[in-house]
């Protein structure tokens, strides 16, 4: 799944064999954030990219801008999901991710066009569907899926985990947003990395006709990888 390259990167990183025992880990990470959660200083980690090569660059929260040393972006308050269905049904691979932030000061951000609102991948005709975040909502786990799309290694599908307001009583997943699990065409698996993190709360990657790669900004982050 993860290159050495990547492996020497974050050399904290764990391993699992499968995919439930990577779900099972799911209950045991997010208890270990209850201390985090609620912290008043954040402390931003700019993860690896995970996915393959190929598409263009982006980074939302350099897009969107950053004032005096302070990101304007504090958090994700919409994420909306396009995949290549057929006849209805779900397909095998994300097309596209539309990404709607909170900003610190809606007011006087300066934030560069298109402001809050960023767009990635390709906008085919297919399915759509949406997450909508309180005010209070932080994503505290996101769960990918790395498969193969037409020889393209990508992500092919998104889970994520949230709470309210630091409370672990208040959890809540979304998705999976793209393809089903274990399913994918041409024979080629999926495999599933995940990230657990008191706060996540902005996208970077690369995007082109799928989403190529992406990474996260967020604080302190754990990650575990499916084992190949």
């Amino acid at each position: 799944m993860l290159s050495d390259e990547a492996r020497k990167e974050l050399p904290g990183i764990e391993n699992v064999e499968t995919v439930e025992d990577l779900e099972k880990r799911l209950g045991a990470q997010l208890s270990s954030l209850r201390g985090k959660l609620k912290a008043t200083v954040r402390r931003s980690t700019k993860t690896i990219q995970f996915g393959g090569p190929g598409g263009g660059p982006f980074d939302d929260e350099d897009e969107v801008g950053v004032v005096d040393g302070v990101p304007l972006i504090d958090g994700i308050s919409k994420l909306v999901f396009y995949w290549n269905g057929v006849d209805g049904q779900k397909g095998p691979w994300l097309n596209a991710i539309t990404v709607e932030y909170r900003l610190r000061n809606k007011a006087t951000t300066g934030a560069k066009e298109p402001g809050n609102v960023r767009a990635h991948g390709a906008f085919i005709k297919g399915e759509r569907q949406e997450a909508v975040l309180g005010t209070d909502e932080k994503i505290v786990a996101m769960m990918m899926d790395i498969g193969k799309a037409a020889d393209v290694i990508c992500v092919t599908g998104l889970t994520f985990v949230t709470v309210r307001g630091g409370d672990l009583a208040t959890m809540k997943k979304y998705g999976r947003f793209g393809c089903e699990m274990p399913a994918f065409p041409m024979g080629v698996p999926n495999k599933r990395v995940a990230i657990f993190s008191p706060n996540i709360w902005a996208f970077h990657g690369q995007t082109g006709w799928l989403i190529n790669k992406l990474g996260f900004h967020c604080e302190d982050p754990t990650i575990v990888s499916e084992a190949n």
